[in-house]
């Protein structure tokens, strides 16, 4: 990161940060915003180094999810032909599905520009992610030890413009909302646990101990906010350790294991007291169903009441429950692919995020990378279990930006290997 300087990288933090939590604090959608940045960021970069850098793989990722768009257009056209009266919903879901692709592809142009021109490494940005992770633990701290900083966060929650969702989400959940972001519920949980794993995953493939205490340290946030977090952290953990367990390191996991133990604890005994039982509930919810097969909490809602299904389980009906139905609150991200899309365009869509987690990872052969992928993978689609997710602009910054930024790095360390070789051979010749 020797091309970058203090200030560029702060302003790199700080679109991160903004990026992927999209807190409204300007009154405008922060998404809009984030877009335009970074078109203007695509063509500061080409007018300023007068090039384009195109990553064939990364073309080729986006490329996986063409036959996903055709499908799905194709399917809307023809449910406006025979239903015309929900013609602004297909076109709804058409516009809510292909937005978020094409801003992740703007994206993947301007970390390619970044990447190649400022020789940005991957180590790098797990850094710049480490202290986006830390500044909204910071925010959550203060939300905590002061209820007027909590209600001017909160007050920059409802600025958002589906206000009135996440008004009736407070309602049932006022005893969340510790932090800074555009909602503070699963979805938050979800972005949460994507990056304490890697910061985790960085201190345990690099065998740095102020990675792992931070990354458990970092647990405030979804403890405070998201049980779905807290679970998917928790899994993301699994993965890791699974990856790199090592039997003749046994005492190490162990006492490690007993320490994490003990800080979670200590974490648990500052929480409010309201906090904690609806921790406990969560947890006493989830052994319940272990044991028993009883489905109570939020296990009654995922797996009873979310199961509704389209009129057309093959091509799906072309919209969300909730618009073509009036269903409440359908959570379950399958339940909801397979309305929108069916049984066909949610194969074609998994193929599409299956074939990019592939390349990255067959790109870069190493146990770190394929670890990390396998923790993106796996946090995906466990967490469509409780939610659908393709839609977010904000989880698809870290769903789609890792993958390709390990393309992107592999590249340049590729190619710089390669020129250090070409001059050895013309200093010999």
């Amino acid at each position: 990161m020797k091309c970058l300087s203090l200030t560029q990288k702060i302003c790199i933090v700080i679109y991160l940060f903004m990026a992927i939590f999209q807190p409204n604090i300007l009154g405008i959608s922060t998404f809009k915003i984030i877009l335009l940045v970074d078109f203007a960021a695509f063509g500061f970069l080409v007018c300023k180094y007068q090039k384009i850098i195109f990553n064939r793989q990364v073309l080729w990722i986006f490329a996986g999810f063409i036959p996903f768009i055709i499908y799905m257009v194709a399917s809307a056209l023809l449910h406006m032909s025979l239903y015309p009266e929900n013609t602004g919903v297909y076109f709804n879901n058409i516009f809510s599905s292909i937005l978020p692709l094409f801003h992740s592809f703007i994206l993947s142009l301007v970390m390619v520009q970044l990447i190649s021109i400022k020789k940005i490494s991957y180590s790098d940005i797990e850094k710049f992610l480490l202290y986006v992770s830390l500044i909204q633990l910071v925010c959550v701290v203060l939300a905590l030890l002061s209820s007027n900083i909590r209600n001017i966060f909160i007050n920059i929650m409802l600025r958002d413009a589906d206000k009135d969702r996440i008004a009736d989400f407070m309602r049932y959940g006022s005893i969340r909302m510790y932090g800074l972001a555009r909602n503070l519920f699963d979805l938050f949980g979800y972005i949460v646990s994507m990056l304490i794993t890697l910061i985790f995953l960085k201190g345990v493939s690099e065998n740095k101990n102020i990675y792992k205490l931070l990354a458990i340290a970092l647990l405030i946030i979804p403890l405070l906010n998201a049980r779905t977090g807290l679970m998917l952290t928790l899994v993301g953990f699994t993965i890791v350790l699974i990856f790199y367990y090592e039997p003749k390191k046994s005492h190490r996991y162990i006492f490690g294991g007993i320490v994490a133990i003990i800080i979670v604890v200590a974490i648990f005994s500052f929480l409010p007291e309201k906090n904690a039982e609806w921790l406990t509930k969560g947890f006493d919810d989830t052994l319940t169903y272990i044991k028993t097969g009883e489905k109570v909490g939020v296990y009654s809602q995922i797996l009873e009441a979310d199961i509704v299904y389209p009129s057309n389980y093959v091509m799906g009906d072309c919209g969300s429950p909730e618009a073509l139905a009036n269903y409440r609150g359908i959570d379950s991200g399958y339940i909801q692919c397979l309305w929108r899309f069916g049984i066909i365009g949610s194969a074609l869509l998994f193929l599409g995020y299956l074939n990019m987690f592939l390349m990255a990872g067959f790109r870069n052969r190493t146990k770190k990378v394929y670890c990390t992928i396998t923790v993106l993978a796996m946090l995906y689609f466990v967490y469509l279990f409780k939610l659908y997710a393709l839609d977010n602009a904000a989880s698809n910054i870290l769903v789609f930006g890792i993958p390709i930024s390990l393309l992107v790095c592999s590249k340049l360390k590729h190619d710089e290997k390669f020129q250090l070789f070409r001059m050895m051979l013309k200093e010999n010749v």
